[in-house]
């Protein structure tokens, strides 16, 4: 005689059991960490930085060391960020303008440190050591324009009354600048001359207002008009003629070298521009 199987079937009084106990279950899951990191997690960062200093081209300090906060580490130029990014940070000019020449120098010399390490320099080597340095220090001197916001303090007092009413002509005055496009030089002579409206300026303030506009990132021909338009604005005169040959060293170095050519331009104010012999004395005296 054959046994039939017998199927088990559960009742509703066990299904509401198995219910239960899984009501009863602790949940596992956790709850992802907030997106901000705390100050601990900067200074892990920064940390970290400092071990790989020669990979990542940090080679005298942690990329905290100047200010240390959050800030610091956003502001300090190193490759290596809290959020994993390969990029560098950009300041506004706000920003940048609240920050303290300390700080300004620290950035800037990081900067270049990844400059020279991804142009496949070994920063470590003694001849680059200082060079970070030695770069911000050059970039301060030949940017110095920008110190000066108001032009007309150049000239401060420096006018005297005259009845001279005749061309005064400043030539050959040495410049120097930098080029906006690719940060290379730019240099030549610069002739300036204006009409006097009953008061003559001192000729070293010629000097130091052309000093003023070269020293910013230019080019030649912005640098010509601006120094003919704040002349005029600053002495009042009659009319003003600004004239800049200058070699470019972005067209001899790079691109197509040709080497010793010159670039000339010119811009002419008020008399200059509105009376062909005013115009013609200028080149004539300049013996073009």
């Amino acid at each position: 005689m054959s046994s039939t199987p017998t199927s088990q079937v559960s009742s509703p009084h066990d299904h509401h059991h198995q219910q239960q106990q899984q009501q009863q279950q602790p949940t596992t899951e956790q709850s992802s960490p907030p997106p901000e990191q705390d100050m601990n997690s900067l200074d892990e960062a920064c940390n970290d930085h400092s071990k790989k200093k020669k990979t990542l081209s940090h080679s005298t300090q942690p990329c905290c060391d100047c200010v240390h906060n959050k800030n610091a580490h956003e502001v300090s130029g190193c490759i290596t960020t809290t959020n994993s990014s390969s990029s560098l940070r950009v300041f506004t000019l706000q920003e940048t303008s609240q920050m303290s020449r300390e700080e300004k120098k620290i950035i800037f010399e990081n900067c270049v440190r990844n400059m020279l390490t991804l142009l496949g320099e070994d920063i470590e080597r003694e001849g680059l050591q200082k060079t970070p340095s030695r770069v911000f220090h050059s970039f301060e001197s030949l940017c110095s324009g920008y110190q000066i916001e108001d032009v007309k303090k150049v000239i401060g007092h420096a006018m005297f009354s005259s009845q001279n009413s005749q061309m005064v002509l400043i030539k050959d005055i040495e410049i120097y600048s930098l080029c906006e496009h690719h940060l290379l030089p730019f240099f030549g002579k610069c002739h300036v001359a204006y009409i006097p409206n009953g008061k003559v300026v001192g000729l070293s303030k010629i000097y130091q207002l052309v000093d003023v506009f070269a020293k910013r990132l230019q080019i030649q021909e912005e640098l010509t008009d601006q120094i003919a338009k704040a002349l005029e604005s600053a002495v009042g005169a009659l009319g003003v003629a600004v004239m800049i040959d200058a070699r470019h060293m972005c067209v001899e170095m790079r691109g197509v070298n040709k080497y010793n050519s010159s670039t000339v331009t010119t811009s002419f104010r008020g008399i200059f521009q509105q009376q062909i012999e005013t115009k013609n004395e200028f080149f004539k005296m300049l013996g073009k």
